[in-house]
């Protein structure tokens, strides 16, 4: 890991979520740095971090959405994800069909992201490449602080992206 970008005691925070796990004891996990152990260590249940995460909910709404209600699906999971924030959670809402449109920068307000969620439509082509550029500039500025995340609820693979990965 390159240390140059953090602050100059070197100290780096790394927010990790285990889920559908009992009974784990924090003595028993062992972080490695180029195959050493990392002596200094704290562990906090993710519920105690104070991290401010930053999270981009990506969802196709391309025609193919319509196809088994994938749509409301996508809908459902992502009302859910913004019903069980943290209050440190910030959350933007970025669709793609043939098109990408940012339909909220970074907030932490859930009641209007859930209502533009509830507003989704499946039309269109997918351009889920571009969708994910956006998503990926969307962490300057002001949003620099936070941790970035990006979660993509799609059906399908990229059809009419002008980015190629």
């Amino acid at each position: 890991m390159n240390t140059g970008r953090y602050d100059e005691d070197g100290r780096v925070t790394l927010v990790v979520e285990v889920r559908n796990i009992t009974g784990l004891n924090t003595d028993e996990l062992v972080v490695t740095e180029n195959g050493e152990a990392v002596e200094e260590i704290e562990v906090e249940s993710i519920a105690e971090s104070t991290v401010k995460v930053g999270v981009v909910l990506l969802i196709d709404v391309s025609g193919s959405m319509e196809n088994g209600d994938a749509i409301g699906q996508a809908k459902a999971a992502a009302a859910e994800f913004v019903r069980n924030k943290r209050d440190q959670d910030w959350i933007a809402l970025v669709t793609f069909g043939d098109q990408v449109t940012v339909l909220s920068a970074f907030r932490n307000q859930p009641a209007e992201l859930l209502r533009l969620i509830n507003t989704l439509e499946a039309n269109g082509d997918t351009a889920l490449y571009d969708g994910l550029i956006r998503s990926v500039g969307m962490y300057g500025g002001e949003a620099a602080e936070l941790q970035p995340h990006i979660i993509i609820l799609t059906d399908g693979k990229d059809a009419v992206s002008y980015t190629h990965l």
